[in-house]
């Protein structure tokens, strides 16, 4: 990938953030490493994929033509109104075969590290604090 790929690829995930009561989705550029979209929401659905995909497709100025956005097989990724989104942006949806594990590695890896770095549990009693400390 080069300079001029960026905004071509994404990579999408979702996993839960705090004890399974906060779940974040997060779209990443592949070329730039930028998180360009997420979301948070209390349950895991399509709507928390959509809700990422259109903050995503609000802030990047990208050929959306042009653009991949590759996912694995979850439920929130297979259903008609995610991949109508991306059909109707024109934008070329990409999974990865049953059982690939490394099919999300960098987006699942940013998780990883905002989870290790800034998520103690122990440290925010509400959510509304831990999305302050998190996301501001």
């Amino acid at each position: 990938m080069t300079a001029d790929d960026q905004g071509t690829f994404h990579s999408d995930d979702l996993e839960s953030l705090l004890d399974d009561v906060d779940n974040l989705a997060i779209i990443m550029d592949l070329c730039s490493r930028k998180i360009v979209g997420w979301a948070t929401r209390e349950h895991i659905d399509r709507d928390l994929a959509r809700r990422a995909l259109h903050m995503a497709l609000r802030q990047r100025r990208v050929n959306e033509e042009a653009l991949t956005h590759h996912t694995d097989r979850g439920s929130p990724y297979t259903g008609d109104d995610y991949r109508g989104d991306l059909s109707h942006h024109g934008i070329l949806p990409s999974m990865s075969r049953s059982g690939n594990r490394h099919h999300n590695a960098p987006a699942e890896s940013s998780i990883s590290t905002l989870k290790m770095e800034l998520v103690p549990p122990e440290d925010y009693p509400t959510r509304e604090e831990a999305h302050q400390a998190i996301f501001e």
